[in-house]
C-alpha cells in the first residue's frame, strides 16, 4: 500500500535592502548608514560613514518611514551637488 504524498511547501524569498552601500569617495564597497533615535530631542539622525576613507556625515530624517536607502540617495545627491566636504587629508584618488 502506498503513503499519502504531502505536498510541498513553496519558499519565496523576498529581496532585502543592502546594508553596504558603495562610496562615492573612494568607491570601496563600505559606506555604513546607521539611523540612530535621539531621545532627549526625540528626533532620527542617520550617521553616514565609510570605513575605507573615513568620510564621516549626519543628517537628520523626518519620517519613521524613511529607510537606509533614500538617505544613501540624498545623500549621494548632496556629494555630487558639493554641498558635503570630504577633508583634504583623506581624500583618495
Amino acid at each position: 500500500m502506498g503513503r499519502r504524498r504531502r505536498r510541498r511547501k513553496i519558499i519565496t524569498r523576498r529581496p532585502s535592502l543592502p546594508t553596504v552601500f558603495q562610496c562615492p569617495n573612494c568607491g570601496a564597497h563600505a559606506l555604513i548608514i546607521e539611523i540612530v533615535q535621539d531621545k532627549k530631542k526625540k528626533e532620527r539622525i542617520a550617521k553616514i560613514r565609510c570605513a575605507s576613507c573615513g568620510l564621516v556625515h549626519e543628517e537628520p530624517v523626518e519620517s519613521p518611514i524613511i529607510d537606509r536607502a533614500v538617505v544613501y540617495g540624498r545623500f549621494i545627491d548632496k556629494f555630487y551637488a558639493g554641498e558635503i566636504r570630504v577633508p583634504e587629508g583623506e581624500e583618495e584618488e
